[in-house]
């Protein structure tokens, strides 16, 4: 093509189909209804080589130096001209062939009729275009003679077979990858695995699963809930690995939990047991607390390589995003570190380590670069108060020293005023003993939040307000004597010896629909002027009542409320201590006999709703040690156990470990000559199902012979008089279940329990 040829467009229509000639964009007007046989006469229209003759003064021309022009940056055609009807008219013959084998593509993708789900369009593109042109096309760019009833199925079907043959016979590998940002690109491209509903999930990644799941779920609400979960979940050294990993990339990007965070680690070192090893080479077990140390200090020493890569990007945006980037890992890592030494998981010196590497000067620089300067004042701001208060004198001087070099970088004018105002708050922070000026923002559970909208407002919380001692006026109300609502009234006459009134009552009033008398109400007599003030008297009488409040009032020492209250609170530390003497002295003090059967039973209560099985194991020796130490009663005990036994049914319901616990410790009890035999047949007296009996017998009885033995269980039991027929049968409203026989045979208790 010459210089001076030219490339002429023809003008735009806006007729539905075009100006008349094969255009393969204009079907984009009609809507996606449009026949497919106007398609393939489109197609064989050019296939034929069919010129359409136009006046050259309909065309407007462009000079081929013109169009290269713009060839480097409008490779694509434009969005606008895409639901255009466009049509491009090329004079050479040799571009006529390539628009023809254009349209011969686009004409295969259209009238392939497989289903989605099984088309590979960049497949189809590469095999196409790798096909040789038509035979069909001469050297003229004629086609060749073909029958009117048949030309048109041929010219479209040909194409069609050709491209399902290249693709079927094309490798997966030839598929160009694609390059635009808009293009869908396969996972298989990516390395990485498409999702299928209902596909075959190994293992080890639907554990990753969950455990993502349990860590997006987790609120202080819900942790010690989630918690259980996630120790169920991790049984592996690789799950370990993987979940550290997780819980560090959360803490890091989520500022506002990293407390919750690093107590879930501190949770997670005491419980999860060591790993073996995953590297063969190095044998020595894999544990929570040492591999989470290992992470934040890979992080630690990575910071200054990935500000080496900042300066190898010329982009300004991108490096500016970039920075923002690594200064928030650097500030979430510092933070975590200092929770958890908050914890004590981490020594003083690796403290000091890391401040000390911070506050390094540059080579050839006179200050630390702002990053580190904030990094270390957001770790002494964090752990300040601990590092002040260590026992340690090298790391006190450490922090005097760290507070000398930070006074320095304050009057250095290099520094910008946000970094210097920074230093500032944080020597504010030490002066006013470590208490913050504002409110360090951080995950709180729904108590805490409503208790702390009620002190905004003002009011006085609900748990507060039942421990208060009553107010006068709620002590009088229901009681028997009579008060006055109205001040006395005084007579007329302004004299000192003016009568006084006072309110008698009246013995025959029976319209009476309150329960303090009104002063208008009832008859008044003059009585005789007292020395004192009658309204210092009446103001009295209410204030000598309130000196004295009732018996039963919540919250008095030695009341039920009262002793409830220390009773839970005596467990809740019971649980966190595990000092069964301190415990003792606690139940001592309580000097209550009557309140012991009361106290078991919320023993009993805090085993049913706690979490962990080894509180559970606890709390019953606890128990148990009361009653050898003669703390409570065998009645107390059996008190007890009848408020749960009775609701047996229900409370399986509510709490399915139910039956097991009280087994267990009716066994454990039976076990140690605590309970007698005779007293498992007696609690499961109730008109209930045989079903939740039998799951209570049946942990009673392993316990019981876990202890004792086969021969010597058979003994105690035969001896006490219990037979399993006599409350285990189930009757026709349990169903279809096994007999009791059989039942025993089941558990291998047949030795153990007498029928």
């Amino acid at each position: 093509m010459a210089e001076d040829e030219t490339i002429s467009l023809r003008p735009i229509t806006l007729r539905p189909g075009g100006s008349g000639g094969a255009n393969p964009f204009s079907q984009f007007g009609k809507g996606s209804g449009f026949g497919i046989k106007s398609k393939q006469a489109a197609v064989v229209g050019v296939a034929s080589g069919e010129a359409i003759a136009k006046n050259d003064a309909e065309r407007i021309k462009y000079s081929k130096t013109f169009l290269l022009e713009f060839m480097e940056m409008y490779n694509k055609c434009p969005i606008e001209l895409q639901h255009l009807n466009v049509e491009f008219v090329i004079q050479e013959q040799s571009e006529k062939d390539q628009q023809r084998a254009a349209l011969l593509k686009v004409a295969a993708e259209e009238l392939d009729d497989r289903d989605w789900r099984s088309k590979d369009a960049p497949a189809i593109v590469a095999s196409t275009a790798a096909a040789p042109a038509p035979a069909a096309a001469n050297s003229n760019g004629k086609a060749a003679a073909a029958p009117k009833d048949s030309a048109q199925p041929q010219a479209a079907a040909a194409p069609a077979r050709a491209a399902r043959a290249a693709r079927a016979s094309a490798p997966a590998a030839v598929t160009p990858a694609p390059t635009g940002q808009g293009e869908i690109v396969s996972a298989a491209d990516m390395g990485r695995q498409a999702y299928r509903p209902g596909a075959q999930v190994s293992a080890a990644e639907k554990s990753i699963r969950q455990i993502k799941g349990i860590l997006n779920k987790l609120t202080p609400e819900k942790f010690e809930r989630l918690l259980q979960q996630l120790l169920e979940v991790i049984t592996t050294a690789s799950l370990l690995q993987q979940t550290i990993t997780l819980v560090f990339e959360n803490a890091v990007e989520q500022p506002t939990f990293c407390t919750m965070y690093a107590e879930l680690c501190f949770e997670l070192s005491k419980e999860l047991p060591t790993f073996p090893s995953m590297d063969s080479e190095s044998p020595k077990p894999m544990a929570f607390h040492q591999i989470l140390l290992n992470t934040c200090q890979d992080e630690f020493e990575g910071t200054e390589q990935a500000r080496e890569v900042l300066l190898t990007i010329s982009e300004e945006d991108v490096r500016s995003k970039a920075e923002r980037a690594v200064k928030k890992r650097t500030l979430g890592n510092m933070r975590l570190i200092s929770e958890l030494y908050k914890m004590d998981m981490v020594k003083d010196w690796i403290m000091g380590t890391c401040v000390e590497s911070l506050l390094e000067k540059e080579k050839g620089k006179t200050l630390p670069t702002e990053d580190n300067i904030e990094a270390a004042c957001e770790m002494i701001g964090t752990a300040g108060s601990k590092l002040a208060k260590s026992e340690n004198a090298n790391t006190k001087a450490k922090l005097e020293d760290f507070f000398r070099t930070l006074a320095k970088f304050e009057t250095d004018k290099a520094l910008p005023p946000r970094v210097r105002f920074l230093i500032k708050d944080l020597m504010d922070l030490r002066k006013s003993n470590w208490v913050a000026r504002r409110e360090v923002f951080t995950a709180k559970k729904l108590e805490d939040v409503r208790a702390q909208a009620e002190a905004e407002l003002g009011m006085v919380s609900s748990n507060i307000a039942a421990s208060l001692p009553t107010l006068p006026a709620q002590q009088r109300i229901g009681a028997v004597e009579d008060f006055a609502l109205l001040p006395p009234l005084r007579s007329a006459a302004g004299d000192g010896d003016a009568e006084i009134w006072s309110y008698k009552p009246s013995t025959n009033s029976s319209q009476k629909h309150f329960t303090g008398s009104s002063a208008l109400l009832g008859d008044y007599q003059p009585i005789a002027r007292a020395n004192a003030s009658p309204i210092a008297s009446t103001a009295a009488a209410p204030a000598a009542s309130s000196s004295a409040p009732s018996a039963g009032a919540p919250g008095k020492p030695g009341s039920e409320e009262d002793l409830k209250r220390k009773t839970e609170s005596l467990f809740s530390e019971f649980c966190s201590t595990l000092d069964k003497a301190e415990a003792s002295t606690c139940v001592k003090e309580l000097e209550s006999p009557e309140f012991m059967s009361k106290l078991v039973e919320i023993g009993l209560d805090t085993m049913l709703n706690s979490m962990k099985q080894k509180e559970v194991d606890a709390l019953e020796e606890l128990l148990l040690h009361l009653y050898t130490n003669s703390l409570v009663k065998l009645e107390d005990i059996l008190t007890a156990l009848s408020v749960y036994t009775d609701m047996l049914e229900d409370l399986s319901l509510d709490v399915p470990k139910a039956p097991s616990i009280l087994g267990h410790f009716i066994g454990s009890a039976i076990q140690q000559n605590i309970l007698p035999a005779s007293a498992l047949p007696e609690l499961l007296s109730g008109d209930f199902g045989a079903e939740p009996k039998r799951d209570l017998s049946e942990e009673a009885f392993k316990c019981m012979q876990a202890g004792m033995g086969d021969s010597k269980a058979l003994e105690v039991l035969s001896t006490a008089g219990v037979k399993a027929s006599a409350f285990l049968t189930a009757d026709e409203l349990d169903g279809d279940m096994a007999s009791v026989e059989a039942w025993l045979k089941d558990l291998s208790l047949s030795d153990a329990v007498p029928l």
